[in-house]
């Protein structure tokens, strides 16, 4: 969709296993994640 100021959001679904275990094991070396959404929110 498209949101203010012309900004594109695209969500990506990942269906193959293999792929998902990369991205899985990309975070394996991650203790805490933050996920700011561009919102006035946490």
């Amino acid at each position: 969709f498209e949101a203010d100021f012309n900004t594109r959001h695209v969500f990506w679904v990942v269906k193959d296993r293999n792929m998902v275990r990369k991205i899985d094991s990309a975070f394996d070396g991650i203790d805490h994640l933050y996920v700011a959404d561009g919102h006035h929110r946490s």
